[in-house]
């Protein structure tokens, strides 16, 4: 049987899937079946697949909430960031502003940059290098702020946006190194948001929430039942799961405490937009789901 869980922030929602890979028809079926609902209400919800990582046990599927999800005309795929430039300079020539991006791969496998498009006055725009210092440099030199940090195919990725969220990164040759750094930024009044690994080098990234910092926390267990009980009990706490990274055959998991507020202080539900599936191509829905990784929820699309 396939078990889904949802672990819900103010902007984050990540779904657990379990029986994708089984070797069980009936058992991937199933899974398949109840991921495409999943994955169809979100996007209902205005929330974006924005990361898929685990193993062949299990996969987390991110779903991040984006106030300009109704802005949205076009989703791209690209398997490389030459294609991904490409295709955004295209869309600018169409008056299509860059909306969101994120990198997603299958466990062991190649991955894909998926770029969503629309008319928008609030684009955000990206900076690259295939070198974790050299980002950090870009990242310091810009004027906008830090919404996300991705890495894919020996390439890291930084995107922008003209928010008052100020944001923030610290580098480390290893875990061990980069939680020193995570210790100075947190007591600092920082808040840790996400982790990202690339090639031998971890990157924590921070948001600035000013004389209130939202309380964080991560947590890394190579047992996959030992992380998920640590997920239940930061929730009963008050912390919400707002990140999993999959490295080296070890969870990591970041945790927020809850706020019943988005950071723009508007009610989740006051601000996440409704979507008509009727209203938008299946191609759309395709392109947001790794093809390959999910590739029986997808062939639902074409029946």
């Amino acid at each position: 049987m396939s078990k889904i869980e949802q672990m819900e922030t103010n902007t984050i929602r990540y779904e657990f899937v379990e029986g994708l890979s089984s070797d069980n028809s009936e058992v991937v079926a199933e899974a398949s079946a109840e991921f495409e609902t999943q994955s169809l209400d979100q996007l209902e919800q205005g929330y974006l697949p924005t990361d898929i990582v685990g193993n062949e046990e299990i996969l987390f599927t991110e779903y991040t909430l984006n106030p300009q999800f109704d802005a949205v005309s076009e989703v791209l795929t690209s398997g490389d960031i030459a294609n991904f430039e490409t295709q955004v300079t295209e869309q600018q020539d169409l008056g299509q502003d860059l909306v969101a991006v994120s990198y997603v791969s299958e466990t062991g496998g190649e991955g894909e940059i998926l770029s969503y498009f629309g008319e928008t006055e609030n684009g955000i725009s990206y900076e690259i290098s295939d070198n974790a210092d050299d980002l950090v440099n870009l990242i310091n030199d810009e004027d906008l702020s830090l919404q996300n940090v991705e890495y894919g195919d020996g390439t890291w990725l930084a995107t922008f946006d003209s928010s008052d969220n100020l944001g923030s990164v610290s580098v480390g040759a290893d875990f061990d190194e980069l939680t020193g750094q995570i210790e100075g930024q947190t007591s600092g009044g920082s808040t840790l948001v996400d982790l990202e690994y690339g090639d031998g080098t971890w990157i924590a990234r921070y948001s600035e929430y000013g004389d209130a910092p939202t309380a964080s926390s991560y947590y890394t267990s190579e047992d996959l039942g030992v992380f998920q009980a640590e997920v239940t009990a930061q929730q009963e706490q008050g912390y919400s799961l707002v990140d999993v990274e999959y490295v080296g055959e070890a969870w990591y998991g970041v945790f927020n405490e809850t706020l019943g507020s988005t950071e723009a202080g508007n009610d989740v539900a006051d601000i996440a937009p409704t979507y008509d599936p009727a209203a938008i191509d299946a191609v759309l829905y395709e392109s947001q789901l790794y093809s390959e990784t999910n590739q029986a929820i997808i062939d639902n699309f074409d029946s």
